[in-house]
């Protein structure tokens, strides 16, 4: 999976720094993906697991803020 850096041009814009957490999500029929930034972090925290939407649900559920 690629991860990429935030550039900071795109930091100062007032669209991408209204939020202070960004999640993706990619789904495929036997796995699944979910990337976790906050605007303190430099890169992505991926958790990849089997899609189950039992287990997509309890992580989103353990994020903060």
């Amino acid at each position: 999976m690629l991860t990429h850096k935030v550039p900071h041009r795109m930091a100062r814009d007032k669209a991408v720094t209204d939020f202070d957490h960004y999640v993706s999500l990619d789904w495929s029929l036997k796995i699944m993906a979910v990337a976790h930034m906050s605007r303190r972090d430099d890169t992505p925290r991926v958790f990849e697991r089997s899609a189950r939407l039992k287990e997509c649900k309890a992580y989103l559920a353990s994020l903060k803020g």
